[in-house]
């Protein structure tokens, strides 16, 4: 707002640069880059400045024809925009055809543009445990940045690690084409396959890494400082503040009044209630169980909250007793 020469305030109809080169951002840039990115990023080996070169490339574009829809504002400053534009620019014979069409596709795509923005969310705005234990601690350290008192609550589903490892297995999907592409020798094929291959191993051992963490009964902070090779760590070190230290499996078998509870379950907690029945449910060796994702198998052994179980193909795997489900 700006006063005019009688001294009233009235409303500029001025499109600048800035706001040009933003709106023409808008019409271009959806949620395709925060999908598309991370996996071309990935894919270039060995790195380099590709991705900031085509920003720039795209910086300049966009600059470019921010240019021309400022001009154009400036020239037809009335209500429309690209409708007034196309109307105005194919004359009288096609600028209303023009236009027609323009508004015809929009209704057509913006059901799309909605659908592939809902596409992106997921990729971001989901619950779900990590992919790693570096990715978790980054995350949860988010909470005591202020220096006040906060709480983690880590969501774990059985689910949650297959589709880690669907998306792993997608990320290195087409490897071996796409190296043939670009016509490597054999030997330069095999050497990158090699590292993709490694890379591939070390991501699923991170997961694992996570899905351990997730069912551990160990105190968590002590669980990460192991990770991380934390230097002269005490052999008896317990932070006493995560749940596995604050209720212990001993202390868990004991009355409830025996254990003070250190975090209280708020009566509006969207976490479900515990399942009592089934964690007191006696579990032996040689007895057949079912664990989710895996299928049936025979507890081998027990040791205090957790169990070995052998399943069909000879693999022994740990899981927590609660885990499991007799049969």
């Amino acid at each position: 707002m700006t006063p005019d020469s009688s001294g009233q305030p009235h409303l500029l109809r001025r499109f600048g640069l800035l706001q040009a080169t933003a709106l023409n951002m808008t019409n271009m840039i959806g949620v395709g880059p925060f999908i598309t990115i991370p996996a071309l990023m990935s894919a270039i080996s060995p790195g380099g400045p590709q991705a900031m070169i085509g920003w720039l490339a795209a910086l300049l574009l966009a600059m470019m024809d921010g240019m021309v829809w400022s001009e154009l504002a400036a020239a037809m400053p009335g209500s429309g925009g690209s409708y007034v534009y196309l109307r105005e620019a194919f004359g009288a014979r096609f600028g209303r055809l023009m236009a027609f069409l323009f508004i015809w596709q929009f209704i057509l795509s913006g059901p799309l543009e909605i659908a592939s923005g809902i596409i992106g969310m997921q990729e971001y705005v989901h619950y779900a445990i990590p992919g790693s234990l570096e990715a978790y601690y980054q995350e949860a350290g988010r909470a005591g940045r202020d220096g006040d008192p906060s709480r983690c609550v880590l969501l774990f589903n059985a689910s949650d690690r297959r589709t880690h490892r669907y998306f792993i297995g997608k990320s290195f999907a087409g490897a071996r084409t796409q190296l043939m592409r670009k016509g490597l020798s054999e030997r330069e094929q095999a050497k990158r396959l090699r590292a993709l291959e490694a890379r591939k191993n070390a991501n699923e051992d991170k997961l694992e890494r996570m899905v351990l963490y997730a069912q551990s009964a160990l105190c968590r902070w002590r669980a990460l400082l192991e990770y991380f090779e934390e230097p002269d760590l005490d052999p008896e070190f317990r932070c006493g503040t995560c749940d596995a230290c604050a209720h212990p499996v001993e202390a868990q078998r004991t009355p409830p009044d025996a254990a003070p509870e250190v975090f209280p379950r708020p009566a509006d907690s969207p976490l479900p209630e515990p399942d009592e029945a089934s964690a007191a449910e006696a579990l032996c060796a040689g007895q057949r169980v079912e664990v989710p994702e895996y299928g049936e198998g025979e507890i081998a052994a027990l040791n205090g909250d957790k169990v070995d179980v052998v399943f069909a193909d000879g693999a022994v795997r740990k899981f927590k007793t609660s885990f499991v489900t007799p049969i």
